[in-house]
């Protein structure tokens, strides 16, 4: 459960969850701007990486805002990443992402109580 998550980040950086929050909301900024840049046509595996990197930003910003809206940026930034992340080309790269849109999937269902959710994490 996502409440569950908050534990070990709080312990991290000491309970300060608010200053914790602000860093990854400046992390997905910069990975915005990033994909200014790294661009799929340009540098695919960059763009790629970044994306994948704005998930995993989108699920523990989820811990705070326990808004799954974050959650759903989150996968739509891997399904973003698995454009070029295939198993044929870039096997390692592909089975993170999958193995992280799993897990975003999972805490979605924490959301919508949707067996359909729990299947697409499983798939």
């Amino acid at each position: 459960m996502i409440e569950e998550d908050t534990d070990g980040i709080y312990s991290i950086a000491g309970g300060n969850a608010e200053e914790i929050k602000d860093e990854i909301e400046k992390a997905l900024h910069h990975y915005h701007k990033s994909l200014e840049i790294n661009t799929l046509r340009q540098y695919p595996g960059s763009y790629a990486l970044v994306n994948n990197n704005l998930g995993l930003a989108y699920v523990k910003l989820a811990v705070f805002t326990n808004d799954k809206e974050d959650i759903i940026r989150a996968i739509e930034a891997y399904r973003e990443a698995l454009k070029i992340r295939t198993a044929e080309e870039y096997p390692d790269g592909y089975a993170t992402t999958q193995n992280n849109l799993g897990t975003a999937y999972m805490k979605l269902a924490v959301f919508t109580n949707d067996k359909e959710d729990i299947i697409r994490a499983i798939e």
